[in-house]
């Protein structure tokens, strides 16, 4: 659906843009999932953009492809997108890209 991160999006430097996991999820839901891009602001909820619990864990999937990572049992119980984003980022941090 959306292509993986490649190394040749790293700037001069060699080091990788900021992390864009936020703006992953936004584009995800906008396109996949058909929430309202106006809707979509960190402290949106899942199930306040309409999502059940089976999109919610779809939308997880989605994000651990898109970024080789993998959420604990735990981390899949963020309220907010901003929460999500925020554990995807630090997951991709601590894998070192």
């Amino acid at each position: 659906m959306f292509p993986p991160f490649s190394e040749n999006n790293c700037s001069r430097s060699g080091r990788r843009p900021p992390l864009k996991s936020f703006d992953f999820l936004v584009k995800l839901l906008v396109e996949e999932f058909g929430v309202n891009a106006g809707e979509l602001v960190p402290e949106a909820s899942p199930s306040g953009l309409g999502l059940d619990s089976l999109s919610t864990m779809e939308m997880v999937r989605e994000l651990e492809d898109e970024f080789g990572i993998k959420f604990s049992t735990e981390q899949v119980n963020f309220s907010t997108l901003g929460e999500a984003a925020a554990l995807a980022d630090e997951l991709i941090e601590a894998k070192g890209l």
